[in-house]
């Protein structure tokens, strides 16, 4: 395993959002950081290395994070963002949807599309354990593996906004895209698994229960 630890505190005022800012594209990926704190920002965080997969427990003041095409390009990780939110509020832009997540919210992001991203005064996940991070997973819904747990809710998600009207004019692989099934072939066996019928009938039953 490891370990990276850096605070903002650690640097001369002048200097901590730049500092942050370099932080994280070179932990992360290629990304445009924006703050109305940059004249003193106030951020600390823990970056764990675990073969694949990396656990990044932190703590910041507000910050807009966004994803272009342009940036996308310089440097694609194919990788998934998942936030466990402690603390604050973050608001969320991606594939043409939009949401926000709070205390004790979950939320997805895919690196490999454009996004953007505000965190107000948040923690996610400060400080905690590799064994605790699994024990909150299966606190949801014991006895499945993080990665099923993650599954279901991507496919928890896409079904909701199936059924949304206000959604009505995406296409159903967009929806599939945006919460993180690339390939609709793929989204579509998986939807259907789970909920006996392929997302587009889905939509068409839920939509006409609607009217």
């Amino acid at each position: 395993m490891i370990e990276t630890v850096f605070s903002t505190s650690d640097v001369h005022v002048a200097d901590r959002f730049d500092c942050w800012r370099e932080r994280m594209v070179n932990l992360h990926a290629p990304m445009d950081l924006s703050s109305d704190y940059v004249g003193d920002y106030r951020a600390e965080m823990r970056f764990l290395q675990l073969g694949t997969t990396c656990v990044w427990p932190a703590a910041m003041r507000p910050v807009r994070h966004q994803r272009t095409p342009r940036l996308i390009g310089q440097s694609d990780p194919e990788g998934y963002n998942l936030t466990f939110m402690l603390r604050g509020t973050k608001r969320l832009a991606q594939a043409g949807m939009e949401g926000a997540c709070g205390p004790g919210d979950l939320q997805i992001v895919d690196t490999s599309q454009p996004y953007d991203c505000h965190a107000i005064d948040s923690a996610a996940a400060h400080h905690i354990s590799v064994s605790y991070l699994h024990r909150v997973f299966q606190a949801h819904d014991r006895g499945t593996t993080v990665s099923a747990w993650i599954r279901h809710q991507r496919l928890e998600a896409a079904r909701r906004d199936l059924a949304d009207p206000a959604l009505r004019a995406v296409p159903v692989h967009r929806i599939g895209t945006g919460w993180g099934f690339t390939q609709h072939a793929v989204f579509s066996r998986a939807f259907h698994a789970a909920y006996g019928v392929p997302p587009r009938d889905y939509r068409h039953r839920a939509l006409s229960a609607e009217q």
